[in-house]
């Protein structure tokens, strides 16, 4: 009985040591040909320029952050995988976007949100695993450390944006990949990067609980800064 009632709530997978990224995490094999095409040019432009090697891209911009008493309760309890959600709220918050190759493969997403007084800085890095797909692994220690919480993300094009919606998050413990059931982390994410002109695109997360509602919400407008 406690056997069953374990498979009906985690899955156990067993993976490689290391992520078996593909070269270059090219996001274009992620969706039919038509959803490239049909994305703007210039978002296709930002993501190419994620191929191969590339320096650090930096994006300027002022952001709105929204999260219920839940969504609070989880970034504290996130802090054990590097704060991967800020627990405050405000609007139009200066922030900085850093995106770089990640070390042992990825790409390195880095959001400095400048608050009154102090700033906070959360990170997760994009990987394209051979086996799972595109992988959204969250914390400082994303790469290295022995447990990693992620998601897996479906990536789609729709109204000419670029969107990815989470299917299942997991924590990897060495080689093993353990999934957790939806009631048990912030809700199910969406997020959004729409064009907004050829240095400038919106970028739009929002985590929705099933029992809890909407427990984080950030909405910001951000500009490539010459390089």
């Amino acid at each position: 009985m406690i056997t069953a009632a374990l498979k009906n709530w985690f899955t156990f997978n067993r993976a490689p040591a290391r992520y078996g990224h593909i070269a270059h995490d090219d996001f274009r094999p992620l969706l039919k040909p038509t959803e490239w095409t049909d994305l703007t040019p210039n978002i296709r432009r930002r993501f190419n320029a994620m191929h191969g090697p590339f320096a650090a891209i930096n994006y300027d911009g002022l952001i709105t952050l929204r999260r219920n008493l839940v969504g609070w309760f989880f970034a504290q309890a996130c802090r054990v995988f590097g704060t991967p959600l800020p627990p405050e709220a405000g609007e139009n918050i200066p922030a900085v976007v850093t995106v770089m190759p990640a070390k042992g493969g990825g790409i390195r997403w880095r959001r400095f949100f400048n608050f009154e007084g102090f700033a906070r800085m959360v990170q997760s890095v994009k990987i394209v695993d051979k086996r799972h797909g595109l992988l959204e692994v969250i914390g400082a220690t994303a790469i290295g450390g022995i447990a990693r919480l992620g998601m897996r993300l479906r990536v789609y094009e729709e109204a000419h944006a670029l969107h990815f919606l989470s299917e299942r998050y997991f924590i990897k413990v060495g080689p093993v990949m353990i999934n957790l059931p939806l009631l048990m982390t912030p809700g199910r994410v969406l997020v959004s990067h729409i064009d907004e002109g050829t240095h400038r695109f919106r970028f739009r997360l929002t985590f929705t609980h099933p029992w809890f509602g909407e427990t984080f919400y950030q909405d910001g407008i951000f500009e490539e800064k010459p390089q």
